[in-house]
């Protein structure tokens, strides 16, 4: 993903569109080729960087918009091919996946990331965007998440604040504890949820 809006809302899309990196728009995003090799690298490099240039540091993340929406064709084997290139050219550090659930990521997404897992292409920890406004619906994916591949390298990340009104504590609290039971590990989204929105409450609880 190069931008929000157009091959020229930013100084990094106009570079990437003049240099031939930018496959097209969808949902209101610039998206750039998964399979351009400079595209790979700059990727890589970036996450590199931050991991040599920040002591302490241990690793870096990519997120659902490392992907390539359906709109552009079936590209499952495209964005594995692009996940092992990353992987490979990131040497030091550790490198974690966010994707969105199984089914979106890989339908919307060509992100199989249920592949990805199964198969250990590499990444040390996934962390799938569960990040719903209601305790049943994040648990039903949960559980369904954990029946597709298990839990040896899954954490799961919760919503608290996002598009429309916060999560309500009360349920940000079962889905907390819903990962205790489980013995996952848990992100929260965002950093508003904890420092603004419920700052006293998450101290309390932990």
């Amino acid at each position: 993903m190069a931008s929000y809006g157009g091959s020229d809302a930013n100084a990094f899309s106009r570079y990437a569109d003049q240099h031939g990196w930018v496959r097209g728009e969808a949902r209101g995003w610039t998206w750039l080729i998964a399979s351009h090799t400079d595209v790979l690298s700059f990727i890589s490099g970036i996450m590199q960087d931050a991991i040599d240039l920040y002591p302490g540091l241990t690793g870096v993340q990519l997120d659902d918009h490392f992907a390539q929406p359906s709109e552009f064709g079936y590209l499952q084997g495209t964005m594995k091919a692009a996940a092992e290139t990353v992987l490979k050219e990131v040497t030091q550090g550790l490198v974690s996946l966010s994707p969105s659930p199984i089914d979106y990521s890989r339908d919307s997404n060509n992100v199989d990331w249920e592949d990805w897992y199964k198969s250990d292409i590499g990444f040390f920890e996934y962390v799938p965007q569960l990040y719903y406004d209601n305790y049943n619906s994040f648990s039903a994916e949960l559980t369904k998440t954990i029946n597709l591949v298990g839990k040896d390298w899954l954490l799961t990340g919760i919503r608290v604040n996002g598009s429309g009104s916060p999560t309500p504590w009360a349920e940000v609290v079962k889905m907390m504890d819903r990962c205790v039971t489980e013995k996952i590990a848990y992100s929260i989204w965002y950093s508003e949820g904890v420092l603004d929105t419920y700052p006293t409450q998450f101290q309390n609880y932990w």
